[in-house]
């Protein structure tokens, strides 16, 4: 058995050598002992920790590896597999935002919980924020779950031998912030100008203004997915960055309930109806510059499917053309569930409109539009109250 003692000298690292895998290399196993304050302790901890690999109790891992290279390769071989490019992608920047702390490269047996502690208390410093702003609680606890993720695969794979993330304690999700949306004032505004766009760009605005679709939703519409009156939602587009390269993904939507069929108001049938004339006459207009076998519905100038990456730029240009605050293009998803809300439904009829695989994720979500879900309740309190009341004048009269 080798011992080597650490910087802090109650602390020592075992490292214990006993036969060879399928590939005949040595099997080593390694313990990390703390709180060592005289030889006798330590020899007994020695003869604790051969006993315990001799009775099969200690699994074996690997020296050396570094919190960074561990969650790499997790997230490479094990989570990675059967889950969408996209949500692989959300994990990578996890990785790359782990990647700036010191922590990073320690190695991952021998951090503690004090460790994962004290790197929590880091995110939440606006020294080590992103520009200078410190990351939400929600970009905490997403983090911290994806490295705890991480050390459970490891211990299983038998690379380390515990979780520091375990038993730490996380700041708390605010769930009573309401979601940014357009305005009673910004609305008028934003609508009565979209003459100013071209009719793509106009269009892909309305689409999530008036039917709550997320950008992805918007990018996979083809033609043949319209029926009128009606939208089949089977198909998501998303951009994709990965390793320095952007490539666009083509998916099916984000969860079985967002994969529906939605009404589309008469309003909106005409101008997807105009679109597609439009389309028509660019084609016969550009003829070989344009892209005639392209059958997405949102599309650019040449006839090529508008890169979901460009949805959010176009809708900053255009906010600030027209004088009202920045909203991205999810918060146009979030102005449609107020309008939703305004028009009394209530949180299951919400949660259906949002297409959320739960209400709960709906009530969540929208934690700030609960208020007025009391107005539906307090509207059919009222259709009770009238009913009542005519039955009462109906008994008066049988009377």
């Amino acid at each position: 058995m080798y011992v080597k003692q650490g910087n802090n000298p109650t602390t020592y690292y075992l490292t214990y050598t006993k036969g060879t895998d399928i590939t005949g290399q040595k099997e080593r196993y390694y313990r990390t002992l703390h709180d060592i304050t005289s030889r006798k302790q330590l020899k007994q901890e020695m003869k604790r920790f051969e006993r315990e690999v001799d009775d099969g109790l200690v699994q074996k891992t690997k020296a050396g590896i570094t919190l960074y290279d561990m969650c790499e390769r997790m997230l490479s071989d094990y989570i990675s597999v059967g889950i969408k490019e996209t949500s692989v992608r959300g994990y990578r920047v996890i990785l790359d935002r782990l990647k700036n702390h010191r922590i990073s490269k320690a190695k991952a047996e021998a951090i503690q919980t004090d460790d994962m502690q004290k790197f929590v208390r880091q995110l939440q410093d606006t020294k080590y924020g992103k520009k200078q702003k410190q990351y939400s609680p929600k970009t905490i606890r997403n983090t911290m779950s994806f490295i705890s993720n991480c050390y459970d695969i490891a211990i299983t794979a038998g690379l380390v031998t515990h979780n520091p993330c375990a038993n730490i304690r996380l700041p708390k999700a605010n769930r009573t912030a309401e979601k940014k949306t357009l305005t009673l004032n910004e609305l008028p505004v934003f609508l009565q100008n979209l003459n100013r766009l071209d009719p793509d760009t106009a269009l892909m605005f309305q689409l999530a203004l008036f039917l709550g679709l997320r950008r992805s939703e918007v990018c996979g519409i083809r033609l043949q997915h319209l029926h009128g009156d009606w939208l089949e939602l089977v198909e998501t587009r998303h951009s994709v960055r990965s390793r320095g390269e952007t490539k666009t993904v083509v998916s099916d939507t984000k969860t079985s309930a967002s994969m529906a069929h939605i009404a589309i108001p008469a309003f909106l049938q005409v101008e997807i109806a105009d679109l597609i004339k439009y389309h028509e006459a660019q084609k016969k207009s550009l003829y070989g510059a344009y892209n005639a076998e392209c059958d997405y519905l949102i599309l650019e100038e040449f006839g090529n499917p508008m890169p979901p990456d460009r949805f959010n730029h176009r809708l900053q240009a255009y906010t600030k053309s027209i004088g009202i605050e920045y909203v991205t293009f999810h918060q146009l998803r979030h102005t449609y569930a107020s309008l939703v809300n305004h028009f009394g439904a209530d949180i299951v009829e919400l949660a259906s409109q949002m297409r959320h695989a739960n209400p709960d994720i709906t009530l969540t979500t929208y934690t700030h539009l609960v208020r007025s879900v009391s107005d539906s309740s307090r509207k059919f309190a009222e259709k009770m109250d009238s009913f009542v009341n005519e039955m009462d004048g109906k008994w008066t009269e049988n009377a």
